[in-house]
């Protein structure tokens, strides 16, 4: 036994003494049990309303060896309005519905009212006996005396019957009873040390101990190896920097209470409730870090003991309230793939999800470290932390979730077994987890690089791979190269998206995070200079090769002037979610000089009503019909990119509860590197309400009544103009919106909404240029189709100080376009035409086209080419080509060479009028 084991143990014991009574640990042990049932409830909305002097209960019968009836859960709506401040609700429980005989009782004051899942536990503790028939009764105490709703069953509990008002009735309330039974001390002890492996180095102590019943001397060794190993040691070093910004969250906690977002006070009685529930609690609550971060980080900077005693109580409240599902009874004996979810009350709710326990496993050690040195954290409670640690691992085993739950919960389960192999079965759970991990990212990963869910769980997730890899690589297990690959993928998803901030783009359920620290671990793992480029602000590394870049399995389209903090940057969206999406399908970002001027509004505090706006489509920069939702899909969508264009069409998913034939289609050509031309198409059949919008990032905005201009204001930077360019007559207004970038913050940005109620099909056409300074230096104007065009056909011209730019958008490949007011004719789907302020031929674009003119002829081909971008510079015409053939000739004007497709310069003939980039 090493010296700092020895002196650990040694204050263990001097602290500890023979004890005089049972020891907490007692109490671990010999946990709380589901008894009677009734769950579940019918439905949310069938209940009774229990008010005034009415008296609703309920009989049952307890088990075989119930000793005591310790708990008993009902359920209540916790956001029920009708129950007022002042009022109570008081559970009795009799020994009959005679009620001869009151055995116990408890208030649940008004601020405990709102538990999870709406199940309500009134500790009572009651002497009891076997297989005798027992009555709980409630009433209501104080102010108006309603309370609402108490829930019936859904199905009949045959020992018994509910009462209203003394007589019974032909239904139950929904009711569990949690009980004590006889219990073996000594089998208790056993199976408990079981769970580890005594024979591991370390824990010699421990097994001598447990072969001679020495049940606390036991206990105690098992604490001493815990805090003796290094891994312990640092992780205390760690903890000594935790801090808080806002000390009042730790005094808070050492009160039992926490601070909602809005600055509401929620207490956590009567006994530290995990369980309970507030308007924005949000999906994680206390799972977590929970108040163990808040009492922690009080007794780091204060040193004051009353952290110290909270942390204790806190813990020996959660444990005896929560006991492992395994064995509490709530799960039988030999379950597997059990959902990673539970019910609230005994179960233990969102406590004892996958996602919470894992969470827990992988920093639960953090915590405990701050108060290491605190007699106020007494050993039986650090005991039973341990124990802990292995139910939850017991019960994370045979959970079975899908996608980033499945990660999350493989990889702390991962964690767990390789970080801890003192217990018993950390060969068999690190097997599992490996095996698990490796069958999740098949899974998960598509073969661009990205997740099915939303940008916060990609990245989440993509860092959880690398920590794999990592942990993976220290204990010798091989992850396939197949997968080694995906995941270099998958961080090359993030260095291609990444903003010029350094912020991921957050669609979906995400939050505006640096991605630049994920990169650095991609650079170190990958040995990716761009990474490394990217990571560093251009520090160290080298620029990444490309600038716009598609990723069509996951629906992610970037385009990208170029690497600079300046960059104009548009990221647009058009794929299905597999999990924490928003409606909002064709939905973009955009930045410029340096400025975020196009939203996502990211996501609020989960189960909010702004949180489900937020999830809108209304909340994002695309289109609505009706007011309806997109649906979470996407449609074909055709990404090209060339030096003088980039090109996107993408159609959009159907609208809920709309004709299926209403769907969008947005077309968005980048004149590279300056602006967007955005043509927004809504195509069916009938009169309806379509609108429009671009979500801001803040409140810096302005409209021009007049011209319908929407102008961003920002004094620094760049800024952004969204000038109308063709299509139907629109109405604009800014209407209030939010974004929510920063956890549990919202804060309040306007949307520009573009608003006509007409026949479908509809278009609408909008110039988006960014600019620097008060006043954007362009201009744009709707050109006039030719002849019978259909509604999809368009042309706009736009003025900027670098010449005049034509962009056209046709209905299909074959189609033949022409304007009554500009000499351009195209034969295909888009094509763009710049000149200089002279008139002079800058370049030219097509997709999926065989004739473009600009007053002359500038390329042709015999059949559709896919793409041709061609570049004029000094004295090169440089081309780049998807789909030509050697039919295609395209305009030398004079230059001397031509580049193709990047490959080596060769020469043109003096004179010579056109070329063909693929002829002799």
């Amino acid at each position: 036994m090493n010296w700092l084991l020895l002196l650990i143990l040694t204050v263990l014991m001097v602290a500890g003494g023979l004890p005089a009574r049972a020891s907490f640990l007692d109490t671990y042990l010999n946990n709380l049990k589901l008894d009677q049932s009734s769950f579940p409830r019918a439905s949310d909305r069938d209940g009774v309303d229990l008010a005034g002097e009415k008296r609703f209960g309920q009989t049952f019968v307890t088990g075989p060896r119930v000793r005591e009836i310790s708990r008993i859960a009902i359920q209540c709506p916790h956001y029920n309005p009708e129950w007022g401040e002042g009022v109570s609700l008081v559970l009795t429980l009799y020994d009959s519905p005679a009620r001869e005989r009151k055995l116990a009782s408890f208030e649940m004051k008004y601020e405990w009212r709102s538990w999870e899942d709406m199940t309500i536990v009134f500790p009572l503790d009651a002497e009891a006996e076997p297989g005798r028939s027992y009555y709980y009764e409630l009433t209501t105490k104080g102010g108006n005396g309603k309370v609402g709703k108490i829930m019936t069953s859904a199905a009949d509990y045959p020992s018994g019957c509910a009462y209203m008002d003394g007589q019974p009735q032909e239904f139950d309330f929904a009711f569990q009873t949690y009980v004590h039974t006889d219990w073996d001390r000594d089998a208790a002890y056993r199976e408990a040390f079981a769970m580890f492996d005594l024979d591991h180095p370390g824990l010699k102590a421990v097994k001598a101990a447990v072969e001679q019943k020495k049940w606390e001397d036991a206990a105690k060794a098992l604490v001493a190896h815990f805090e003796s190993r290094p891994a312990f040691r640092e992780m205390a070093q760690q903890a000594r920097q935790l801090r808080i910004p806002d000390m009042t969250l730790a005094e808070l906690a050492a009160d039992m209470k926490v601070r909602d977002p809005d600055g509401n006070i929620i207490s956590l009685g009567p006994n530290w409730t995990h369980l309970r529930w507030w308007p924005k609690r949000g999906g994680v609550g206390l799972t977590r870090e929970g108040i163990r971060k808040y009492l922690a980080a009080g007794y780091v900077s204060t040193g004051d003991r009353k952290y110290a005693v909270a942390w204790n109580e806190m813990l020996k409240a959660f444990f005896t309230e929560l006991p492992s599902p395994l064995k509490s009874g709530i799960v039988p004996e030999g379950a597997k793939d059990i959902a990673p979810i539970f019910p609230g009350g005994l179960a233990g709710g969102t406590m004892w999800s996958g996602l919470a326990i894992g969470a827990r496993l992988a920093h639960e050690f953090y915590y405990y470290t701050v108060f290491a040195d605190a007699p106020e954290f007494t050993w039986d409670v650090r005991a039973a932390f341990i124990f802990n640690l292995g139910d939850m691992a017991d019960v994370l085993a045979i959970q079975k979730g899908g996608g980033n739950w499945a990660t999350q919960m493989f990889d702390h389960l991962f964690y767990f077994s390789t970080e801890f192999p003192e217990f018993a079965r950390s060969k068999e759970y690190a097997r599992l987890a490996f095996d698990g991990l490796i069958e999740n990212m098949r899974e998960t990963l598509q073969p661009d690089g990205p997740i099915g869910e939303s940008a916060g769980y990609q990245m989440m997730v993509h860092g959880q791979y690398l920590d794999i890899m990592e942990r993976a690589r220290r204990f010798g297990l091989e992850i396939p190269q197949e997968l080694v690959s995906r995941v270099e993928a998958a961080l090359a998803f993030h260095l291609y998206t990444i903003q010029p901030d350094g912020l991921r783009p957050p669609f979906g359920d995400a939050l505006a995070d640096d991605a630049r620290p994920l990169l650095k671990r991609g650079a170190e793992t990958f040995g990716r200079k761009d990474m490394l480029w990217v990571a560093t602000n251009g520090a160290e590394g080298s620029i990444p090769e490309r600038l716009s870049v598609q990723f069509p399995h996951s629906g992610y389209y970037v385009m990208r002037s170029d690497w600079s903090p300046d960059a104009r940057y548009l990221i647009l969206r058009n794929g299905r979610y597999t999990a924490h999406g928003h409606s909002d399908a064709l939905s973009f970002i955009l930045l410029a000089y340096g400025n975020l001027l196009v939203a996502d509004p990211g996501i609020y505090i989960y189960g909010t009503p702004d949180a489900v706006r937020l999830i809108s489509t209304r909340s994002h920069s695309t289109i609505s019909v009706d007011g309806a939702d997109l649906e979470n899909a996407g449609g074909p969508t055709t990404f090209l990119t060339g030096n003088v264009a980039d090109y996107l069409r993408a159609e959009g998913p159907a609208y809920k509860n709309l004709d299926r034939t209403i769907c969008p289609v947005r077309r968005i050509a980048f004149l590279r590197p300056d602006y967007w031309v955005i043509s927004d198409i809504v195509r069916g059949s009938g009169e309806h309400q379509v609108d429009s919008r671009f979500h801001f990032g803040d409140l810096q905005a302005k409209l021009d009544p007049r011209t319908q201009i929407a102008l961003t204001t920002r004094t620094s930077g760049g800024n952004l103009a969204l000038i109308p360019a063709g299509g139907a007559e629109t109405v604009s207004v800014l209407e209030e919106g939010d974004t929510a970038f920063v956890h549990e913050k919202l804060e309040p940005a306007l949307i520009l909404r573009r608003s006509v109620s007409a026949t479908l099909p509809l278009r609408m056409d909008t110039v988006a240029y960014p600019f620097r300074g008060a006043s954007p230096d362009a201009s744009a104007a709707p050109l006039t189709p030719a002849g019978n065009a259909s509604v999809e056909t368009c042309g706009v011209r736009v003025t900027t100080p670098a010449g005049a730019d034509v962009v056209v958008f046709s209905d299909s490949p074959g189609s033949e376009v022409s304007f009554t007011d500009a000499p351009v004719r195209l034969k295909g789907e888009f094509a763009c035409v710049r000149r200089d302020p002279s008139g002079t031929l800058r370049g030219f674009a097509w997709a999926q086209g065989s004739r473009l003119e600009d007053g002359g002829l500038l390329a042709e081909a015999s059949r559709t080419v896919r793409w041709l971008d061609v570049a004029y510079d000094e004295d090169t015409v440089r081309v780049t080509c998807e789909g030509g053939d050697a039919s295609l000739r395209v305009a030398a004007t004079g230059r001397k060479k031509a580049v193709v497709n990047g490959a080596a310069p060769r020469s043109l003939a003096v004179g010579q009028e056109f070329f063909s980039p693929f002829g002799d």
